[in-house]
């Protein structure tokens, strides 16, 4: 997954964006077996020494 943030790199400190996000999880140990995908959201701040990211994520495994 990737996000453009050239926009928000532009914006005045403090600017945000929040995306909600569901991602199928591919190229994990082997010993690991996803059960569904990675759901959850991710928040962008803009901030003046760049991008703070932060986000809650979850999703099953079978291990």
């Amino acid at each position: 997954m990737q996000y453009n943030v050239a926009q928000l790199l532009m914006e005045p400190i403090g600017s945000t964006r929040t995306y909600e996000m569901v991602e199928q999880i591919d190229d994990l140990d082997d010993e690991l077996e996803p059960l569904g995908p990675l759901v959850g959201s991710v928040h962008f701040l803009r901030i003046p020494s760049g991008v703070l990211v932060t986000g809650e994520l979850s999703t099953a495994m079978q291990v």
